[in-house]
């Protein structure tokens, strides 16, 4: 049985995952919506 970890994706397809930033919040989240609005 094969075990895949995400951090093995993302260096299939040439990133670096300590680079990498995953978004964990939901975006019905208002105040998670507002500060990803304000920095992007």
């Amino acid at each position: 049985m094969a075990i895949l970890n995400f951090s093995d994706v993302l260096k299939k397809v040439g990133l670096d995952p300590k680079e990498v930033k995953l978004i964990r919040h939901a975006l019905s989240d208002k105040r998670f919506r507002i500060s990803l609005m304000k920095y992007f």
